[in-house]
């Protein structure tokens, strides 16, 4: 084919094209092996789907699959060409171990770690049985995946035949995105979609252009059957082959007026052929040609006709979010869609995407005809996956749209990107943004499995029994003579609302455990109302409990988030108790009478956002530890009625010591006629939690009598120990002693 002749003529540029796909091959391998069994969107059903026309020969038959309730049918309607090379690929492996999938039940809430199964070493090289044939088909994924490299460059070569800089730096964006090498290193039919879209696209563009003959017309419709029998969402490129249609038929009924219908026969032969394999056995299995997406097209198909309906069904206001997440989401998502890099990258792929569009837009107008009309064909399919991808996610307003459901473009969008920031190179000879942006996705995928997929999978580390004396709080509870808690150290520097408090725990286990008992860590107000609730194996679900070996002490840190509404200030309890999840029954404790089972954690402080203002300032030194600096009362108030007066304390020296703050209304005479002792705060933040240099807003409230004559009274207020009684000493700003050790607040009304 002269397609494939023309990259073989310049020998520098197959040079580098052997690096960029030498490269893409062994990183894709690379992940293959360090991304643990079944930690990729629904790996497990794919893998089901191999082993499923493997042990059967036929496909799953989806109606009758009620009777056989083991069966994950979640991935049973998708079109069966991967499953079927997966299975060509396995076939002769011995997977009849049957190794039972144990999951990790806490993935999918937020806190319970990025495992979606608990890893027992099983799955460690030498491969065998049931995790060798899911490395032969994640091997096969990685070959598909470069392949999937090489037409990217077929396509870019042929756009530019003689600027070999942008075929190339479009091949090694396509080769170096970290999406795609994941997908690409997984048991998924997304990579196979990909390829063979990219290869529709590149004949596409041929016949648009009017390069087309016989094989080109066939390799159009040929390829695109391929795609509709890897994965559904090639439903998006029939339109894109109906405009390559038209546009052929209208230059042969220009030219050739006798070649119209042999082109289109040969286009639907092409077309129909690998169909009729997927859909003549398919649709009696499925009970349609579409089952998968037939509620979503129906609904689609309902609305289209009452635009208004159409428009005002969508959940708007879920598109900013749609927008982020899906651009993130094609750039880098591992694992279970639950893996993100840092914010700063892709804040700086945003900033190369833009200089990419800012560049194919000023370059425009130098471009040939041919380059504008591959370019609008590039947008058009773009538009295409965007559309059908957002839809589904406006349609529904909770699911996101997912960036690995626009790959089949990511030819089209590393060659826009490409000819975007080669544009730049005209403007600054020195600045290659090609080459920088080549090589920053190198880079990217290169450190993307030690920063982001390794850590996200780690166990906790292990701690000898010499480093028990290095917890800054031991604890010992022992739960259920299973697990023994030796400790804990708590940072409390961010504890306030809205930021957080780390918590590491120190667990050894003192049995073996063939069950997996889920930590439950929930955060308590002084009320003892949960807030923040995590619930996990521990390990940050990567270390369950029946993997643990008797003796091991095992560090385990969490970062506990303190929600906005939080009271504050206060202070804060952690509870901690183990769970078997499949009954839900607690681990007793013997240190848990107040809650059941659970350990209820010493108290924390939990401090305010800022620092309250301060009403009508007063300096009285209580002690050496605090200061009154100013309070807060009514102008006047009515017999009967509470008298809320609020002081404004100061921290000086922390104290060991729970003190009671008293407040006395007396006459002129001195006589007490309503008094309020209590703790700061109702106890819900004691003095032997204040830091130095923290204000404390203090609110009481005194009950007054009913029959309490109208006239000037005075509030007398100061601090004492509860067991002693003992007052704290009082003294001016000059260090005078006041007498009584108490502060006289003058100007109480009572009308």
């Amino acid at each position: 084919m002269a397609i494939v002749r023309d990259w073989l003529c310049n020998r520098t540029t197959q040079q580098w094209l052997g690096i960029i796909l030498g490269l893409h091959f062994a990183l894709g391998v690379f992940y293959s092996v360090i991304v643990p069994a079944w930690e990729s969107y629904d790996e497990p059903a794919h893998y089901q789907y191999v082993q499923y026309i493997i042990l059967n020969r036929s496909l799953p038959d989806v109606i009758r699959t009620p009777e056989k309730p083991q069966i994950d049918l979640r991935e049973y309607t998708q079109p069966p060409l991967y499953y079927f090379l997966g299975a060509l690929t396995t076939f002769w492996v011995d997977t009849t171990d049957h190794l039972d999938l144990e999951r990790n039940p806490h993935v999918f809430g937020g806190r319970g770690g990025k495992n979606f199964a608990v890893h027992s070493g099983e799955d460690g090289f030498p491969y065998r049985s049931t995790f060798l044939a899911l490395h032969l088909i994640r091997l096969f994924s990685v070959v598909i995946g470069t392949l999937a490299v090489w037409a990217t460059y077929l396509l870019a070569s042929n756009l530019f035949r003689h600027n070999p800089q942008i075929a190339l730096g479009a091949t090694a964006i396509t080769a170096f995105s970290p999406q795609m090498l994941f997908m690409g290193s997984v048991i998924n039919n997304d990579i196979l979609v990909t390829l063979f879209s990219s290869l529709f696209l590149l004949y596409c563009v041929r016949v648009v252009a009017g390069q087309q003959g016989a094989r080109d017309v066939l390799g159009l419709g040929f390829f695109l059957g391929l795609a509709l029998m890897s994965k559904y969402n090639a439903l998006a490129l029939l339109p894109l082959a109906l405009l390559a249609l038209a546009s052929a038929l209208w230059r042969r009924v220009r030219l050739q007026r006798r070649n119209v219908l042999s082109g289109l026969a040969l286009l639907l032969g092409a077309l129909l052929l690998p169909l009729g394999l997927w859909f003549i056995p398919g649709t009696p299995l499925y009970g349609g040609p579409l089952r998968r997406f037939a509620a979503v097209i129906g609904s689609f198909l309902e609305k289209a006709g009452d635009p208004i309906d159409f428009f005002t069904s969508l959940h708007w206001d879920f598109l900013p979010n749609s927008i982020l997440t899906a651009f993130n989401s094609y750039w880098l998502l591992f694992g279970w869609a639950n893996i993100y890099a840092d914010d700063w990258v892709y804040l700086l792929l945003g900033l190369f995407v833009l200089l990419g569009a800012i560049g194919i837009l000023a370059s425009l107008p130098r471009q040939s005809s041919t380059i504008r009309l591959a370019i609008f064909l590039f947008l058009f399919l773009i538009a295409l996956f965007v559309g059908i991808n957002f839809y589904r996610s406006l349609r529904s307003g909770v699911n996101p749209p997912v960036g690995r459901y626009m790959l089949p473009t990511i030819s089209a969008v590393s060659i826009l990107l490409a000819l975007g920031l080669s544009h730049w190179a005209g403007r600054w000879p020195r600045i290659r943004l090609n080459l920088i942006f080549g090589v920053g996705l190198f880079l990217l995928a290169s450190l993307s499995p030690f920063l982001y997929i390794l850590p996200a999978y780690a166990p906790p580390p292990l701690i000898t029994a010499e480093q028990r004396g290095e917890i800054s709080n031991p604890y010992a509870v022992n739960f259920g003579d299973r697990i023994q808690l030796l400790g804990y150290d708590l940072d409390t520097s961010r504890a306030r609302p809205g930021g957080e408090v780390i918590i590491t725990l120190y667990l050894r286990g003192e049995a073996e455990m063939s069950e997996n008992y889920t930590m439950a860590l929930h955060l308590l107000d002084p009320d003892q109302q949960p807030y923040t609730k995590i619930d996990t194996y521990p390990g940050g679900g990567n270390y369950a409990t029946s993997l643990w070996e008797p003796g091991q002490i095992l560090r385990d840190t969490y970062q506990i988030t303190i929600p906005s509404d939080f009271p504050a200030p206060t202070y804060g309890q952690i509870k901690l108790a183990f769970i078997l999840y499949r009954t839900g029954e607690e681990v007793p404790s013997p240190r848990a009478l107040p809650l059941g089972e659970s350990v209820l954690l010493p108290r924390f402080p939990i401090r305010g956002t800022k620092p309250p203002q301060v009403q009508n300032p007063v300096f009285f030194s209580l002690g050496d530890s605090f200061r009154l600096i100013g309070y807060e009362i009514p102008e006047s108030i009515s017999p009967g009625q509470s008298l809320e007066l609020t002081l404004f304390w100061e921290s000086i020296k922390p104290t060991a010591i729970d003190y009671q703050v008293f407040i006395h209304l007396v006459d002129a005479q001195g006589n007490v006629l309503a008094q309020g002792d209590g703790p700061p705060r109702n106890g819900f933040y004691p003095t032997s939690l204040w830091s130095p240099g923290e204000i404390i807003e203090d609110t009481h409230l005194i009950l007054l009598p009913a029959e309490i004559p109208a006239g000037e009274y005075q509030l007398k207020v100061g601090m004492y120990r509860l067991d002693t009684l003992e007052r704290l000493p009082v003294s001016s700003e000059g260090g005078q002693r006041i007498s009584n050790d108490e502060v006289i607040i003058p100007g109480i009304s009572v009308e």
